[in-house]
């Protein structure tokens, strides 16, 4: 048997996907309920508490496909998106054209970033962080302006320390190839994922792929112990063998089982950091609003000294 630690989404696909390859696994959660930060609240509308959609492309739509799940698309023109600047909220160009044409930028920061786009790329490029690549290549402005919201808002880090290659994969491939920035992009226009949301909201992913495991909730593992070839995990009801193990949980919880075995191992995971998010999910009245803002939100730059990251206005995207 295979022991899975923590009923997320990790863990629950993993254990899926082992148990199709005909592995017998377990899956142990220590809440009373499956996915983790994955949860879906209904009030007066669907609230998500954690993550708000998925980026689908070809291989996750046959994915869901198969698990019987159907995706939820963005109404039409919910695509419209606002950044804040000087306290006001100003339309958010919808790519690099629309950048140049408008108002948005600059003429020195839309000259740097024409020329950013018609240099030639290479692999060692990609290899920088967000901010690295984007000064470089585009000029502080455009960090400050573009580059710095999306990392607060959609990332919720620093783009000083965030990795190109993790968070835009599409812009550090188009960047490690020997042509044209504008090219590289233009390339993989196709494989780009789509935002989209489930029916019935992101929970019902998780819980479509527990009713098809043997998971128990409530069941926190609490130690961990070698036994020959295998593991041992003792648990509320004594302890369980199991030939493999997984950590499925947050770098902090694995740090306290791992500290007995690898000391070394549980003192990086307990330097990993973990941003103090929160969701606020707040109802209103669309009417009452005087002016609406369009679209699908607002990004808010670091130095705007906004109290949130930024805010989703989710009816406008989904019905």
């Amino acid at each position: 048997m295979i022991a899975i630690i923590g009923a997320g989404v990790s863990g629950l696909s993993c254990a899926w996907w082992l148990q199709r390859q005909g592995m017998a696994v377990r899956v142990f959660e220590a809440a009373e309920r499956v996915g983790g930060k994955v949860s879906t609240l209904a009030a007066d509308a669907l609230c998500e508490q954690g993550p708000n959609m998925l980026l689908l492309d070809e291989e996750l739509q046959q994915w869901l496909a198969e698990l019987g799940l159907s995706p939820l698309w963005p109404e039409q023109g919910s695509g419209l998106r606002h950044v804040l600047r000087s306290g006001r909220y100003r339309p958010l160009p919808a790519g690099p054209w629309q950048l140049l044409a408008g108002s948005f930028l600059s003429w020195p920061a839309k000259w740097a970033l024409l020329r950013g786009l018609l240099r030639p790329g290479s692999p060692k490029e990609a290899e920088a962080s967000l901010a690295e690549f984007c000064r470089r290549r585009f000029g502080q402005e455009v960090l400050d302006k573009l580059l710095d919201p999306l990392a607060g808002g959609v990332f919720a880090g620093d783009p000083e320390e965030l990795a190109l290659e993790e968070t835009l994969p599409r812009l550090a491939r188009a960047a490690a190839q020997p042509l044209p920035l504008w090219r590289g992009l233009w390339r993989q226009r196709t494989a780009r994922a789509r935002m989209c949301t489930l029916q019935g909201g992101l929970q019902q992913l998780p819980q479509r792929l527990a009713r098809d495991l043997d998971v128990r909730l409530g069941a926190p593992v609490t130690a961990l112990r070698r036994d020959g070839e295998g593991w041992r995990l003792r648990t509320r009801e004594g302890w369980t063998r199991a030939e493999r193990v997984v950590l499925a949980l947050p770098a902090d919880a694995a740090a306290e089982l791992l500290h007995p075995l690898a000391p070394e191992m549980a003192d990086i995971c307990r330097r990993i950091p973990y941003a103090p998010l929160a969701v606020v999910s707040t109802l209103l009245d669309g009417e009452a609003m005087d002016r609406p803002l369009p679209g699908y939100g607002a990004l808010h730059p670091s130095g705007e000294g906004a109290l949130t990251l930024g805010h989703l206005t989710v009816s406008n995207i989904y019905p």
